[in-house]
């Protein structure tokens, strides 16, 4: 063996190993990873287990820290589960999960936050999304995302660990904090967070960018309304309550007010005077979207007067 070939050889051996262990940083030993498909394993047999004709709640983190229930079901008389995620799962995974637990007689409140509505044609990348079917073996859903070109940069962005894992994981053994933002201990029944100890919390949101609803999102709240027509299932929208800079309030009630007219022309939206823009972080947990007790109490009431008048 030449010079050059052994040289090759080892290039190629380094890379392999520099991959190894990137993707064992980035997803096997991920705490982000970990709670998450652990807690989304707990979803699938729990939600599994209710039998009749049920409410299902999908959507990003302010569903997961918002939807309690028990509060639906007394309201509805319908029983309820909350099927919330988080952000960075992408909003197609999410759904790409929660169908397969639908059936006809139930109803689906989607709550997508407007921001990853947005990104959902590859603009912003949804690393869950690739990270936990690859932690689970699921590799039928991995088959489902996208490999043009434009979403190679997504794939690299999942299998490497990036800025913001090593960054928070360091900081956290320094500290000799918890592993992760969220444990076991917020798990609450029914498939909702509820932080019983604050580590941080993040400001309230300002001026937000136009969300008008590019074709990509029209294409995928499409497919939603076609599958529940499909599958005589009734489903409607409604708009995450969110955390307000006071100064930002008016501003912000406008444009999400054009956002939910155009997402009317596509499927149903329940009414929310405010547009789910709540003015300051008061009863909020750690960020402008993650609802603490009290104010999942309100929200949950809110919910579940809409969706019986809804329903009727």
């Amino acid at each position: 063996m030449n010079k050059n070939s052994s040289f090759v050889i080892q290039i190629g051996l380094t890379i392999l190993l520099g991959l190894f262990v990137s993707v064992r940083i980035s997803i096997f030993d991920n705490q982000e990873v970990i709670f998450w498909a652990q807690f989304f394993d707990q979803k699938d047999d729990e939600i599994v287990a209710i039998e009749p004709s049920k409410i299902v709640f999908v959507g990003g983190s302010s569903c997961t820290f918002s939807v309690d229930p028990e509060i639906i079901e007394t309201k509805t008389g319908m029983p309820a589960y909350n099927y919330g995620g988080i952000a960075f799962m992408g909003p197609r995974y999410m759904f790409t999960r929660v169908k397969t637990h639908l059936k006809s007689g139930d109803v689906l409140v989607v709550g997508y936050e407007p921001e990853i509505l947005k990104g959902i044609d590859g603009k912003k990348s949804y690393p869950l999304g690739r990270k936990i079917p690859i932690y689970n073996g699921e590799y039928d859903h991995l088959t489902k995302v996208s490999t043009s070109k434009k979403n190679y940069q997504r794939w690299m962005e999942a299998l490497r660990p990036g800025l913001r894992l090593s960054m928070v994981s360091f900081v956290r053994n320094m500290q000799g904090g918890r592993p992760y933002a969220y444990t076991s201990d917020d798990k609450k029944e029914g498939g909702r967070l509820e932080l019983g100890q604050i580590e941080y919390q993040l400001p309230a949101r300002k001026e937000l960018e136009i969300l008008p609803i590019e074709k990509p999102a029209i294409v995928f709240m499409r497919e939603i309304v076609a599958f529940c027509r499909k599958n005589r299932i009734t489903c409607v929208y409604t708009i995450p309550w969110q955390g307000t800079d006071p100064e930002y309030v008016a501003l912000n009630r406008n444009v999400r007010q054009e956002f939910l007219d155009d997402l009317g022309t596509i499927i149903p939206c329940l009414h929310d005077p405010a547009v789910g823009v709540i003015e300051g972080l008061e009863g909020f947990s750690d960020s402008e979207y993650h609802l603490g007790a009290e104010m999942s109490r309100k929200r949950s009431n809110f919910l579940a007067t809409k969706l019986a008048q809804f329903l009727r």
